[in-house]
């Protein structure tokens, strides 16, 4: 039983840490703690050293989940093969008691199911507040609400630091401090994805409708064009971030998109601009190269999309290129 608990001790915390906060300091400090204490508490104290490497690895920046995976389980294997210690007098003794052996399994237990519990009630309040962001953008646009002004032509991607993080392209937040609320600013576009030569709808099934800004509270209602590059139709690069997961994962099927898929994306002026996927590429965060005026060195207007990749970690970024092929005014449609 020991070695059930010693491998639940390890594994669940850093499970939990893993798929809620990838990189969190504050999860990671759960499955630092959590092993730590499973080893002191049962007088194992030479394998101590053993258990902080976990935590440890699992909030590096950068450092993909399975690798930290690989030393929680390495951890949890030493914890396992190993018998339990010798039973002594005092305290020592009574913590190699099967009856505290099960007292303590039973709370690591319970522990892991209450992290896990508040974990998917804030994935289920993230993705309320996309849905509310949503459905705001969505009265905006029937409402007809005031255009977003341009930005000026000196505006640049990276003057703004709540635009972009340090490394140029938008990642997807580890942690948000603040509720998102409905967005303030009526929506930058709408944007519909549809496969080659059918109307069927491919990454999502609903329309999504796009923030003027990139900003975390921007990104938690929706999708968010990048300030300083392009607009629909018009010649340059027109860049939108969105969520892989969380705060509704509105690009956690961006892979799905195939060469010659459209895009549809529809601007506040009811001007349909259907661009066709050309390509796709994983970079590092720090390829701002993607946002510039002709990513593609075609001299065609292009549409951009930036998401993070693979889902739920931090370390690379999913860019999508697409091509304008025509643009269509609409009479009252839907995109």
């Amino acid at each position: 039983m020991l070695r059930v608990q010693g491998f639940v001790a390890v594994a669940i915390p850093w499970i939990v840490a893993a798929v809620v906060a990838p990189g969190s300091w504050t999860w990671g400090l759960l499955a630092l703690i959590v092993p730590l204490l499973f080893a002191a508490l049962h007088a194992r104290h030479w394998v101590v050293w053993l258990a902080p490497v976990s935590g440890v690895v699992s909030i590096v920046p950068g450092v993909p989940v399975w690798a930290s995976g690989i030393v929680a389980i390495a951890v949890a294997v030493v914890l396992v093969v190993r018998p339990p210690a010798t039973d002594g007098d005092g305290i020592t003794g009574w913590l190699s008691s099967r009856g505290a052996r099960w007292s303590m399994g039973g709370a690591l237990l319970i522990g892991a199911v209450a992290v896990a519990s508040y974990g998917l009630v804030q994935v289920r309040g993230q993705d309320a507040a996309f849905d509310a962001g949503q459905d705001a953008a969505a009265e905006m646009w029937a409402a007809d609400a005031e255009p977003v002004p341009e930005a000026s032509e000196e505006t640049t991607v990276s003057e703004d630091p709540s635009i972009v993080d340090e490394s140029g392209l938008v990642g997807q937040p580890l942690e948000v401090q603040e509720e998102a609320a409905a967005p303030v600013k009526p929506p930058f576009a709408k944007l519909r994805f549809v496969r080659k030569g059918t109307d069927e709808p491919v990454v999502t099934d609903r329309v999504l409708y796009v923030g003027p800004d990139v900003t975390e509270r921007g990104l938690a209602a929706g999708p968010g064009h990048y300030p300083g590059t392009g607009k629909p139709g018009k010649k340059g690069n027109i860049a939108i971030a969105g969520h892989r997961t969380g705060w509704g994962s509105p690009f956690l099927h961006l892979d799905d998109l195939e060469p010659g898929d459209r895009i549809k994306l529809t601007d506040r002026k009811g001007v349909r601009h259907t661009y066709i996927v050309d390509s796709s590429s994983v970079v590092d965060p720090s390829a701002d190269w993607v946002l510039g005026d002709d990513p593609l060195g075609t001299g065609e207007p292009t549409l951009t999309l930036t998401t993070c990749d693979p889902p739920s970690v931090n370390t690379k970024r999913l860019i999508v290129f697409a091509t304008l092929k025509k643009s269509v005014p609409l009479k009252g449609t839907s995109a």
